[in-house]
Protein backbone atom coordinates (compact mmCIF):
# COMPACT_ATOMS: atom_id res chain seq x y z
CA UNK A 1 0.00 0.00 0.00
CA UNK A 2 1.02 3.63 -0.99
CA UNK A 3 1.21 6.06 1.21
CA UNK A 4 -0.14 9.43 0.55
CA UNK A 5 1.09 12.32 1.74
CA UNK A 6 -1.10 15.11 2.89
CA UNK A 7 0.10 18.83 1.99
CA UNK A 8 -1.87 21.67 4.24
CA UNK A 9 -2.42 23.89 1.56
CA UNK A 10 -3.63 26.88 4.09
CA UNK A 11 -0.25 26.49 5.17
CA UNK A 12 1.30 26.93 1.64
CA UNK A 13 -1.05 29.52 0.38
CA UNK A 14 -0.01 31.54 3.64
CA UNK A 15 3.67 31.22 2.95
CA UNK A 16 3.43 30.83 -0.65
CA UNK A 17 6.64 28.27 -0.43
CA UNK A 18 8.75 30.80 0.34
CA UNK A 19 11.36 30.55 3.51
CA UNK A 20 13.97 32.57 5.11
CA UNK A 21 17.24 31.77 4.00
CA UNK A 22 17.85 29.91 7.17
CA UNK A 23 15.39 27.50 5.19
CA UNK A 24 14.08 26.99 8.99
CA UNK A 25 11.45 28.81 9.50
CA UNK A 26 8.29 30.09 7.47
CA UNK A 27 8.34 33.33 6.30
CA UNK A 28 4.97 34.95 6.43
CA UNK A 29 4.16 36.62 2.69
CA UNK A 30 0.37 36.73 2.37
CA UNK A 31 0.03 39.81 4.53
CA UNK A 32 2.24 41.51 2.08
CA UNK A 33 0.28 40.32 -1.14
CA UNK A 34 -3.29 40.90 0.18
CA UNK A 35 -1.84 44.88 0.80
CA UNK A 36 -0.18 44.76 -2.53
CA UNK A 37 -3.44 43.48 -4.17
CA UNK A 38 -5.59 46.21 -2.40
CA UNK A 39 -3.46 49.11 -3.46
CA UNK A 40 -2.80 47.93 -7.09
CA UNK A 41 -6.79 46.69 -7.72
CA UNK A 42 -7.91 49.75 -5.57
CA UNK A 43 -5.64 52.94 -6.15
CA UNK A 44 -4.37 51.66 -9.11
CA UNK A 45 -7.58 50.55 -10.44
CA UNK A 46 -5.62 47.23 -11.77
CA UNK A 47 -2.47 48.63 -13.12
CA UNK A 48 0.38 48.06 -11.03
CA UNK A 49 1.82 51.53 -12.78
CA UNK A 50 0.23 54.36 -14.70
CA UNK A 51 3.24 54.92 -16.92
CA UNK A 52 5.99 52.38 -18.44
CA UNK A 53 9.45 52.57 -17.46
CA UNK A 54 10.35 52.45 -20.96
CA UNK A 55 8.55 53.67 -24.12
CA UNK A 56 7.03 51.39 -26.47
CA UNK A 57 9.15 53.10 -28.99
CA UNK A 58 11.97 55.50 -29.48
CA UNK A 59 12.26 57.55 -32.74
CA UNK A 60 15.68 57.76 -34.33
CA UNK A 61 14.70 59.59 -37.60
CA UNK A 62 11.48 59.88 -38.99
CA UNK A 63 11.62 61.00 -43.17
CA UNK A 64 8.36 63.21 -43.08
CA UNK A 65 6.29 63.32 -46.44
CA UNK A 66 8.93 62.38 -49.15
CA UNK A 67 10.94 59.01 -48.02
CA UNK A 68 14.81 58.73 -48.31
CA UNK A 69 16.13 56.79 -51.16
CA UNK A 70 19.34 54.75 -51.74
CA UNK A 71 22.01 56.92 -53.45
CA UNK A 72 23.36 55.97 -56.96
CA UNK A 73 25.66 53.38 -55.19
CA UNK A 74 23.08 51.48 -53.15
CA UNK A 75 23.57 52.90 -49.81
CA UNK A 76 21.31 55.39 -47.68
CA UNK A 77 23.54 56.02 -44.02
CA UNK A 78 22.32 57.97 -41.02
CA UNK A 79 24.98 58.99 -38.64
CA UNK A 80 23.90 61.12 -34.95
CA UNK A 81 25.78 63.87 -34.08
CA UNK A 82 26.19 62.23 -29.96
CA UNK A 83 26.08 58.43 -29.46
CA UNK A 84 22.78 56.77 -29.09
CA UNK A 85 21.85 54.00 -26.26
CA UNK A 86 20.19 51.65 -27.37
CA UNK A 87 20.61 49.13 -24.60
CA UNK A 88 17.01 49.29 -23.30
CA UNK A 89 15.07 48.36 -26.81
CA UNK A 90 15.67 44.58 -28.11
CA UNK A 91 15.25 45.85 -31.72
CA UNK A 92 15.81 48.60 -34.51
CA UNK A 93 12.83 48.77 -37.06
CA UNK A 94 13.63 50.15 -40.17
CA UNK A 95 10.49 51.20 -42.02
CA UNK A 96 10.91 51.03 -46.02
CA UNK A 97 8.75 51.02 -48.95
CA UNK A 98 10.04 48.29 -51.29
CA UNK A 99 9.41 49.22 -54.96
CA UNK A 100 10.27 47.15 -58.64
CA UNK A 101 12.22 43.69 -57.17
CA UNK A 102 11.72 42.09 -54.01
CA UNK A 103 15.55 41.78 -53.09
CA UNK A 104 17.10 41.48 -49.73
CA UNK A 105 19.33 44.39 -48.70
CA UNK A 106 22.08 44.53 -45.80
CA UNK A 107 21.42 46.47 -42.32
CA UNK A 108 24.92 47.90 -40.61
CA UNK A 109 25.34 49.75 -37.44
CA UNK A 110 28.52 50.69 -36.18
CA UNK A 111 29.38 52.40 -32.16
CA UNK A 112 31.65 54.85 -30.85
CA UNK A 113 34.60 52.85 -30.99
CA UNK A 114 34.56 52.22 -34.82
CA UNK A 115 33.26 48.51 -34.38
CA UNK A 116 30.32 47.48 -37.12
CA UNK A 117 28.38 44.30 -37.20
CA UNK A 118 25.77 44.02 -39.79
CA UNK A 119 22.67 41.71 -40.80
CA UNK A 120 21.08 40.82 -44.15
CA UNK A 121 17.48 40.84 -44.30
CA UNK A 122 15.33 38.22 -46.07
CA UNK A 123 13.99 38.56 -49.54
CA UNK A 124 10.87 41.12 -49.18
CA UNK A 125 7.74 41.45 -50.88
CA UNK A 126 7.74 43.94 -54.03
CA UNK A 127 5.62 46.72 -53.96
CA UNK A 128 4.60 46.86 -50.21
CA UNK A 129 5.20 49.31 -46.94
CA UNK A 130 7.38 47.12 -44.40
CA UNK A 131 8.74 46.95 -41.12
CA UNK A 132 12.48 45.09 -40.92
CA UNK A 133 12.95 44.42 -37.43
CA UNK A 134 16.62 44.30 -36.51
CA UNK A 135 17.54 41.96 -33.46
CA UNK A 136 20.19 43.95 -31.33
CA UNK A 137 21.20 40.95 -29.34
CA UNK A 138 22.81 39.56 -32.30
CA UNK A 139 25.00 42.34 -32.84
CA UNK A 140 28.26 40.79 -31.03
CA UNK A 141 31.20 42.69 -30.21
CA UNK A 142 29.11 45.88 -31.05
CA UNK A 143 28.03 48.21 -28.13
CA UNK A 144 24.83 49.09 -27.85
CA UNK A 145 24.93 51.96 -25.41
CA UNK A 146 26.91 53.86 -28.24
CA UNK A 147 25.80 53.58 -31.77
CA UNK A 148 27.09 56.25 -34.39
CA UNK A 149 25.41 55.40 -37.38
CA UNK A 150 23.17 53.49 -39.57
CA UNK A 151 23.83 52.33 -42.96
CA UNK A 152 21.11 50.57 -45.24
CA UNK A 153 23.10 49.12 -48.11
CA UNK A 154 21.39 47.09 -50.91
CA UNK A 155 22.14 46.87 -54.99
CA UNK A 156 22.78 50.26 -57.27
CA UNK A 157 19.88 51.16 -58.61
CA UNK A 158 17.49 49.45 -56.22
CA UNK A 159 13.81 51.50 -55.59
CA UNK A 160 14.03 51.22 -51.94
CA UNK A 161 12.82 54.19 -49.88
CA UNK A 162 13.12 54.56 -46.00
CA UNK A 163 10.48 56.33 -43.99
CA UNK A 164 11.39 55.86 -40.55
CA UNK A 165 14.20 54.22 -38.01
CA UNK A 166 12.98 53.64 -34.59
CA UNK A 167 14.28 51.73 -31.73
CA UNK A 168 11.30 49.56 -30.29
CA UNK A 169 10.44 46.83 -27.41
CA UNK A 170 8.99 44.36 -30.03
CA UNK A 171 9.21 43.08 -33.26
CA UNK A 172 6.39 41.21 -35.34
CA UNK A 173 6.57 40.21 -38.94
CA UNK A 174 3.51 42.39 -40.89
CA UNK A 175 3.68 44.55 -44.32
CA UNK A 176 1.12 46.44 -45.96
CA UNK A 177 0.61 46.55 -49.62
CA UNK A 178 1.09 50.14 -51.19
CA UNK A 179 -1.21 52.10 -52.77
CA UNK A 180 -1.00 51.57 -56.32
Amino acid sequence: MTEVQYVNHNQWVDTFGVFHMDRAREKRVAGRIRRDYRYILGERSGLASPEPSVPRFRTLWESGDLPAALDGQGCWRLAWDSPVDASLYPFVQIDVEVHGDGAAFRVALQDAGQRAWSAETGKLPAGTRYPVYVPLWEAEGLDVRQLTSLAVQGDAGRKLFIRSVRLTLSGADRWTPLAE
